[in-house]
């Protein structure tokens, strides 16, 4: 905590004392908290995030520099590639496929290939943790799935949208997508693409539509473990804390972005309003088949 204080003031071009005022702390203690003394109680750091987001200090920032020097720090072996791990609750004994079995891919254990979007999952939940973790793909049985129609029905397969039409080869085929597989690359499902995705399975938009928001967003990829197997082959390299400001901010920087794509996807919505078939068209023609 004590660097992110340093490199707030740096940014503002504050002094300790010009901290402590705004805070309503005295001098001493920002002494103490940039002296790795003490870590600010949730008011006081509930306080330097109105001092960041009133001067637009760029924690986000700061704290994916942390992340950054943390990763630069791990020396891996050959083989095994770093990514990074949010969990809303922490990680205890070994690790398992066992999130939601709704998940974007079915039950798994999911990692980023960027930080981002664990950083996401970590800054919604008081007990979160994030952690850079590695993974060793030798041996492992695992399917590339490009972004598009064919990703988005396997995501509407896994949250239980084709259950109208189960028995058909349509839903056999996603079934059995990832079925002998140890671990998925893909994209991720972030609030803005679930939203996108959403709108798509209740009929709002047409598959012309998903394809062209999908391409203008970019999500991360992802990598999930879906067997034991896949699980046996990812090590947690090391736990990078977040103090309750990092996670204030994260998510302040969230909804932002949120609301900057709002009109960027309500413009493609616009320009390709019926253009192609609705989600229930196609799962209509796969039961008329």
């Amino acid at each position: 905590m004590n660097n992110i204080l340093k490199k707030i003031r740096r940014v503002r071009n504050s002094t300790q004392q010009e901290l402590a005022d705004y805070i309503g702390v005295a001098y001493a203690t920002i002494n103490r908290w940039e002296n790795e003394h003490f870590v600010p109680k949730e008011g006081a750091q509930k306080k330097l995030f109105e001092y960041c987001i009133a001067d637009q200090i760029p924690v986000p920032r700061i704290t994916h520099g942390r992340i950054e020097a943390a990763a630069k720090e791990i020396s891996l072996p050959e083989g095994r590639i770093l990514l990074y791990h949010g969990s809303k609750h922490g990680i205890e004994g070994e690790i398992m496929p066992v999130s939601h079995a709704h998940c974007d891919f079915g039950a798994g254990f999911y990692m980023g290939e960027q930080a981002g979007y664990p950083l996401s999952v970590a800054c919604g939940f008081p007990e979160s943790k994030f952690y850079l973790v590695s993974v060793n793909l030798s041996g492992i049985r695992m399917v590339e799935i490009p972004i598009g129609i064919d990703w988005a029905m396997l995501v509407a397969y896994h949250r239980g949208k084709l259950e109208k039409v189960k028995g058909s080869f349509f839903y056999g085929r996603y079934a059995s997508l990832t079925k002998h597989c140890d671990m998925v690359l893909s994209s991720i499902v972030d609030d803005q693409v679930f939203q996108v995705l959403d709108d798509f399975f209740l009929g709002r938009i047409t598959d012309m539509a998903l394809v062209k928001c999908l391409s203008a967003l970019k999500p991360e990829k992802q990598y999930v473990a879906l067997t034991e197997k896949g699980c046996k082959a990812v090590k947690i390299e090391k736990e990078v804390p977040l103090f309750y400001l990092e996670r204030l901010c994260l998510q302040a920087m969230g909804e932002e972005e949120r609301a900057g794509s709002i009109s960027m996807i309500e413009g493609i919505y616009e320009e390709n309003h019926a253009k192609g078939n609705y989600f229930d068209e196609m799962i209509g023609k796969v039961r008329r088949g």
